[in-house]
């Protein structure tokens, strides 16, 4: 398969991966019984993940050492708070956490006074993936409002582009909140430039205001940026993180800031919902997939899929059918745009599937936003579809050439669609 399987996009592995699971389990035995099943009693303890680290910023977590081993540091901005953490199992109430909590530390704002800073195409804004970008973009701001109703919401940037730290200089001021999504999902992986993330951040430490991260796919971004993971943390007052976005633990979140932020956290996350009865099985899930990750690294996947993008677009026949957003990769995944009705597109996917065997996608998302690079069909109607591709461990190790040539019987088989 072309497209890496379900179970690494999805991180289903209770269906997929038994034995990852067993072995995953396997430390269970040896810890003590808590009230949420066996070994939840010393997993109770605050996580610290290899590579988040505060900076001046104070968010996050010390470099190196075991994910679920506590431990403190002061962070090298000089800030005197210790840093702290809170895990929950779902990511969605890590998300709206984070933004509740940088909020009300604030001891002189009341969170009902708190403006919110998010880009239109935020997840704070749109529970689901781009679909219908125009419409979405449409609808941003009321979905925005429904969404954090004890917040004014104020939507900064352009749908289609990465946030720009002009986008908020000038407008921020002391008590608000700016989040930034690193990279941006909706966008196919496009993200601030190093040097606009530094402005915001100076900006808003110069007004008081505070910078958090959604950085659920902060793995798959960090070698765009080339540099340490607790280098790009210390630009933000707090770090959401994913252990299944990129990662492929069962589930599982964390949100990462300093103790004194933190510490209203537990309490918040009971009212979300955030926590189960048992933890064990996911907390040592997470734990083995980060390690394993980690090892490896995600720079050789950042490569592949700068190698295959640049193969398939100096292909004629593919560049004719296909276009990419953005047109480089910026993070281990990007959208990939056809050209052609979905009947189409399907029915050429499903002739090359059966001669070849090879699958190119999963599944098409919707016609996206309007970019740059598109064909017209034969009654001059311009239509297109996209979907998603990330480069995981699996696909990663398929030859560049068998990308090439399975994209050019697609095209073929395209051109022969009535």
């Amino acid at each position: 398969r072309l497209q890496k399987p379900r179970f690494e996009r999805h991180g289903l592995l209770c269906a997929f991966r038994p034995a990852q699971l067993a072995r995953a389990l396997a430390p269970a035995r040896n810890l003590g019984g808590g009230r949420g099943g066996p070994g939840l009693g010393r997993l109770r303890q605050r996580p610290k993940v290899a590579g988040l680290r505060g900076g001046g910023r104070g968010a996050a977590r010390q470099a190196g050492g075991s994910l679920f081993h506590h431990g403190h540091l002061s962070p090298a901005g000089g800030s005197a708070r210790p840093p702290d953490a809170v895990w929950l199992a779902g990511a969605s109430a890590v998300q709206r956490l984070g933004v509740v909590v940088v909020a009300v530390d604030r001891s002189t704002t009341h969170v009902g006074d708190s403006r919110v800073f998010l880009h239109p195409t935020s997840h704070l804004v749109h529970h689901d993936c781009l679909r219908d970008g125009e419409a979405q973009a449409k609808r941003a701001r009321t979905e925005a409002e429904q969404r954090l109703p004890s917040f004014t919401c104020e939507l900064v940037g352009q749908f289609s582009q990465a946030m720009c730290a002009k986008d908020c200089v000038g407008l921020i001021r002391q008590g608000d909140v700016v989040v930034v999504e690193l990279p941006q999902r909706c966008n196919g992986g496009r993200t601030m430039a190093w040097e606009d993330l530094q402005q915001l951040s100076s900006e808003a430490r110069r007004v008081g205001a505070r910078l958090h991260m959604d950085g659920a796919r902060l793995w798959e971004v960090q070698p765009y940026y080339d540099r340490p993971l607790h280098d790009i943390c210390a630009l933000f007052d707090s770090v959401y993180v994913s252990f299944y976005k990129g990662l492929g633990g069962m589930s599982g979140a964390m949100l990462c800031s300093d103790a004194a932020t933190m510490a209203g956290s537990r309490d918040f996350r009971t009212r979300l919902g955030g926590s189960v009865m048992a933890l064990a099985p996911i907390w040592l899930d997470a734990r083995e997939q980060f390690q394993s990750c980690m090892q490896e690294g995600f720079s050789m996947r950042f490569k592949k899929l700068q190698e295959v993008v640049r193969a398939l677009s100096a292909d004629s026949a593919i560049r004719s059918i296909m276009c990419f957003e953005p047109a480089e990769p910026q993070a281990c995944l990007i959208h990939v745009y056809l050209s052609g009705t979905q009947t189409k597109l399907d029915a050429a996917h499903a002739q090359v599937k059966q001669a070849t065997g090879r699958t190119l996608w999963n599944s098409l998302r919707g016609c996206g936003y309007q970019v740059p690079a598109r064909a017209a069909s034969a009654d001059g109607a311009t239509e297109q579809t996209y979907f998603e591709w990330n480069m995981g461990p699996a696909n990663s190790k398929i030859p560049t050439a068998d990308f090439v040539e399975a994209w050019q019987a697609f095209a073929r088989a395209l051109a022969e669609e009535p």
